[in-house]
């Protein structure tokens, strides 16, 4: 380690006469049994190097996992000395009285190893230094953590005594009970010349005042045992943290002899209240963290006296209401969190003193029916939250009656100002200053923001300077005045676009608001002789007209989805648009409104038979659709109307004498029939192909001989035909129900008749894998799963079972192949669902290539005839599906069902058993590294789900014989985790990140994910397990991490089946 020390430079930008080395021990598991001895013998040759040169080391010692002897830390003292001990993660430090080695000592961050064995020696129960004689008097810097399943013991008067100049104390996990604790213990600071925040000082000095150069106190106390009525905080301290310590009640005193506090954070406790004159002596504070506690009422005094306060949480409180008056002389507030409470209204006044200094305001998940006005005219803001609030259409047009356009536009001046400078000729800059996030709540309707020209410029001034956010709000645009031209109009001026989506109607569910055109555009209408069950619309377009008769006027009339059979009798005066769909419409009768109706849309109905008569009432529509019917042939007068748009596919029609003319008018491709392509006939009675390939000589009528019939009619044949009738009757009856027959006498008899089920199963894991769309969740739930979990079935869901860290198409195909049954619920949402088509695409091949009765097909009837995948199709005409509504659904699976189950414990699928074992197996086993068999998981998380993470995530792992390492936890203060971050990642095995929307603001934690997602995509098991722990914002995520989340599966960590979808990811 010494060899060539004379010529190795320092490499930090400070000259010291000291060379820094940085001296780390990695080991496998516990530190019984892993010693590292250091010895003090050197060659011939090193040692002349070492008298040769006059540099002296300086050593950041760090053990991890290991056991050394503070014996053989003296090898140090002969060329320098040690700054600094970083110990952790099981490893040992043997005792031994004399500690002269760590003299110069100034850094000490220590934890007790936690194994989890009652019987642990008196070694490895205590800290190194309580066996020193002598204190540690240029130690500056402790941190101590104790256990989670056991708290540590520490004493008060130790400490003190043995680190009498102490700056910063940090603790965790520890007893403090029946002792005072006093910070700080010393009247000395710690003042260097140097750089403040350098990792190790080799220039300082000591003084009795507090100077610009003086380290800053700070004491952190966190997840701990002790009363905080025997804290004495008495003097300069410039951070405070007390965190999961109960804190139930803060006396008046409590900070009344704390002189230079800028931060203080109280969070994780049980404070109900809190009074003014608490913080009456903290003028300096700055940053106020009060979150995860149980505040309902906050007095109007509160906060008078900390007037150059720039961060204030209160979130994840109990507050229901607040007034302006608390707020008032926070004139420097600059960020203020109110998140997760219970707040219902707030003040018109809400943060009005604060819209010169206000950058981030934070209201979601509260019952909120407005947005506040003043925190908009803030020339600093950056983004104000109310999502998952109750902002209604209403609230909306509320927020843009309450604006008022001179403010916004004075503080979009004062903005662009700030950026380009105060010269008044430079163009203004038109950059959106701001987000509003308004997503997920329930705004509908937002053309009530512009009912009237006034709003329409507040509306557009306030789409010019923010980025408003929509996003899971139920967006109509049904009846879009104004609002597709606005926007399209900024996004032309703007660098980004702004992309709200609409909900509804139907057909423009997932369209983008500023590309629905005018001529889209309908609004309801009241007529009363709209059609009984029926929907009026009139057309954006002709709702200017001025006729007293309304005949220029465009009606639709949309009727889709309703029982109809006939037309109706009258409808609306004006043009017409009849929307027919799905109506059961069986004829198409004349009448006088068809003259006047420029769209007609019969597809997806029973219609034989098109007239000659109405093919002529048709000849002024420019529209028709009659795809998705029975019939056969049509009129030839369709050739003289017209229609410029006509579909047709989907017909049964005949390739004979009465469809020749049609074939000749499809060749000519100028006909106005777009679907020419698949339209299909039929000839030589069996055979089907596309109208176009069909050769125009089998388009031929056979004629057949006429019998008299009457001639042949006896008593013998009208015996035997009835008698026939009886019996094809019946046979018909009982094959048509043969299904059902079959699933009633398993029902009651338990028996399978004539049913020879074929499995190749003898390795499969799971009985059934089920898939179906988010939104049939609750119907397949209680209708499908829980009745296959009852009977014994081990059954895998789609949303509930993934294996994290693996695609999704990795986990389709995974449990595809591994389970006996595949059992898929078709409904309209699943047909629209690429990746669900994909997965069924999957079980069609396996079931092709081993037996075609391994999947269970459970079919909404409704929309059989609008399947145009062709698989799918095939396999539901060969009647291979039970029906959505069928009474006997549960009944019908489980008769589908092999008589076995895979011999799985049911426990296991108990979803409110959380605690049970997975059943699944990874889809990839990793060749075992050596350097991993211990088993090493990181795991990092934001820093409000500590005490949560320690209970559920860190004890239960390492019950389990995983060894979990907080990752932020293996760098030392001052260290540049860039120059160590790839050396760490490739000693673990996974690596858990816990995703929140603070932590995605969070650099540090952003580049560490980063790197996590590039190694992970290397490696060949699921490196990366990721969870989230709230309702994620996309316009915060990066590019990198949007790609991942929509590729690989991840979990909230809020979910019933966290813990054991974890395990199940880490085996």
């Amino acid at each position: 380690m010494y060899r060539n020390l004379s010529g190795l430079n320092n490499s930090r930008t400070i000259h010291r006469g000291e060379l820094f080395v940085s001296l780390k021990m990695f080991c496998k598991g516990y530190a019984e049994g892993d010693d590292i001895h250091l010895s003090t013998d050197l060659d011939a040759d090193s040692e002349n190097e070492m008298n040769g040169t006059n540099r002296k080391i300086a050593v950041k010692l760090v053990i991890n996992g290991c056991s050394v002897f503070m014996s053989e830390l003296q090898v140090f003292q002969h060329h320098g000395s040690i700054w600094s001990i970083f110990q952790t993660n099981e490893s040992l430090i043997h005792h031994d009285a004399d500690c002269s080695s760590l003299s110069d000592l100034q850094i000490v961050a220590s934890r007790l190893p936690c194994d989890g064995n009652d019987s642990k020696s008196d070694i490895k129960t205590r800290f190194f230094w309580e066996m020193c004689r002598e204190p540690f008097e240029n130690v500056y810097y402790l941190d101590l953590e104790g256990c989670v399943h056991e708290n540590y013991l520490l004493d008060q008067n130790a400490l003190q005594s043995t680190f009498p100049k102490l700056q910063t104390l940090k603790l965790k996990n520890v007893d403090m009970t029946g002792f005072a604790v006093l910070f700080p213990w010393t009247h000395v600071y710690i003042d260097t010349p140097e750089a403040r925040y350098v990792s190790f000082i080799a220039n300082h000095f000591e003084s009795s005042f507090k100077n610009s150069s003086s380290f800053p106190r700070e004491i952190a106390i966190r997840d701990s045992v002790l009363d905080f009525k025997q804290v004495n905080l008495n003097g300069e301290i410039a951070s405070i943290s007390l965190n999961n310590i109960h804190v139930k009640y803060l006396h008046d005193d409590a900070f009344a002899n704390v002189s230079g506090l800028t931060k203080l954070d109280m969070s994780y406790n049980d404070l109900e209240t809190v009074t003014g004159n608490v913080f009456q002596t903290l003028t300096k504070l700055k940053h106020l963290y009060l979150r995860k506690n149980k505040l309902r009422i906050l007095g109007s005094d509160v906060f008078d006296n900390i007037h150059n306060l720039l961060v204030l949480d209160l979130s994840y409180n109990n507050l229901e209401l607040l007034n302006q008056r608390q707020f008032k002389y926070l004139v420097n507030l600059e960020e203020l969190n109110v998140a997760h409470n219970a707040i219902r209204v707030l003040p018109v006044d809400f943060l009005k003193d604060q819209i010169h200094s206000l950058r981030t305001l934070k209201l979601s998940n509260n019952p909120l029916t407005a947005v506040p006005i003043y925190p908009l005219y803030s020339e600093s803001l950056t983004a104000i939250f109310v999502q998952n609030c109750r902002i209604t259409s209403v609230g909306f047009q509320t927020l843009i009656r309450s604006l008022n356009h001179n403010d916004l536009n004075t503080a979009q001046i004062s903005y662009s100002l700030q950026r380009s400078g105060s010269d008044l000729q430079k163009n203004i800059d038109t950059t959106r200053r701001a987000v509003l996030d308004i997503s997920y709540n329930f705004i509908r309707n937002i053309e009530l923001a512009v009912e009237d020209n006034s709003m329409m410029i507040i509306f557009q001034a306030l789409l010019t300077t923010f980025s408003v956010d929509l996003k899971g709000n139920p967006l109509d645009c049904t009846c879009l005045t104004y609002i597709p031209t606005l926007i399209s109009n900024i996004n032309e001026n703007s660098v980004t676009d702004i992309k709200w989506t609409c909900t509804s109607p139907s057909e423009m569910n997932g369209r983008l608001v500023s590309s629905v055109s005018e001529t889209e555009s309908y609004c309801p209408v009241s007529d009363e002789r709209c059609p009984q069950r029926c929907s009026c619309f009139e057309r954006k377009n002709s709702r200017d007209s001025i006729d007293d008769n309304r005949a220029n006027r465009t009606i639709i009339v949309d009727c889709r989805n309703v029982i109809l059979t006939h037309l109706p009798e009258v409808m609306p005066t004006g043009k017409l648009e009849l929307w027919l769909q799905n109506t059961s419409l069986a004829q198409i009768d004349v009448h006088d409104y068809l003259q006047r109706t420029s769209v007609f849309d019969a597809s997806h109905n029973k219609i034989t038979q098109l007239s000659q008569f109405a093919a002529k009432a048709l000849a002024n529509i420019t529209s028709i659709k009659l795809d998705h019917n029975n019939l056969t042939h049509l009129p030839v007068q369709l050739m003289s109307t017209n229609i410029n748009k006509l579909t047709l596919a989907s017909n049964p029609f005949l390739c004979d004498c009465h469809t020749r003319w049609m074939k000749a008018w499809i060749d000519t491709r100028t006909s106005p029939v777009i679907d020419w392509n698949v339209i299909k006939c039929s000839y030589n009675k069996t055979k089907v192909n596309k109208m176009i390939v069909v050769p125009s000589s089998m388009f031929v009528c056979i004629s057949t001989p006429t019998v008299n019939v009457s001639k042949h009619i006896i008593l013998s044949a009208v015996v035997i035909g009835c008698t026939l009738f009886v019996l094809v009757s019946l046979a018909l009856l009982i094959y048509f129900q043969r299904f059902n027959i079959k699933v009633l006498l398993f029902t009651h008899l338990g028996v399978k008749v004539c049913d020879k089920q074929r499995h190749v199963d003898a390795d499969m894991d799971f009985d059934t894998f089920v898939l179906f769309s988010h939104a049939d969740h609750s119907f397949v739930q209680s209708n499908v799963i829980n009745g296959l979990l009852s009977s014994g079935y081990s059954v895998c869901s789609l949303y509930e079972d993934l294996t994290v860290g693996f695609t999704f198409l990795e986990n389709i195909e995974h449990f595809i192949n591994r389970s006996r049954k595949i059992i898929f619920s078709i409904t309209q949402d699943t047909l629209m669902d690429d990746f669900l088509l994909t997965a069924w695409n999957m079980a069609y091949e396996r079931a092709i290539n081993n037996f075609t009765d391994s999947i269970i097909l459970v079919v909404d009837t409704e929309i059989v005839n609008k399947i145009d995948e062709t698989k799918l199709m095939t396999y539901i005409k060969a009647g291979k599906y039970i029906k959505r509504n069928s009474k006997f659904l549960q009944s019908s699976v489980l008769y589908l069902m092999p008589k076995q189950a895979c011999g799985k414990d049911t426990e296991n699928q108990d979803t409110e058993n959380e605690g049970t074992e997975d059943v699944s197996i990874p889809m990839v086993r990793n060749i075992s590294d050596p350097r991993k068999e211990n088993g090493l998981v990181y795991i990092s998380y934001p820093e409000e789900l500590d005490s949560e993470i320690v209970e559920i995530i860190l004890c239960d792992l390492q019950e389990k014989g995983y060894q979990v390492i907080i990752f932020e936890n293996q760098f030392l203060p001052g260290t540049d985790i860039r120059d160590e971050i790839h050396d760490k990642l490739d000693l673990s095995e996974h690596f858990i990140f816990i995703l929140s929307n603070e932590n995605l603001q969070d650099y540090i934690k952003m580049y560490i994910l980063s790197i996590v997602i590039s190694k992970s995509a290397l490696c060949s098991h699921n490196y990366l397990l990721l969870f989230t722990f709230e309702t994620i914002i996309s316009s915060f995520l990066s590019n990198e991490l949007e790609n991942y989340m929509d590729k690989y599966v991840t979990c909230s960590v809020t979910n019933k089946k966290f813990k054991k979808r974890l395990l199940q990811a880490l085996k």
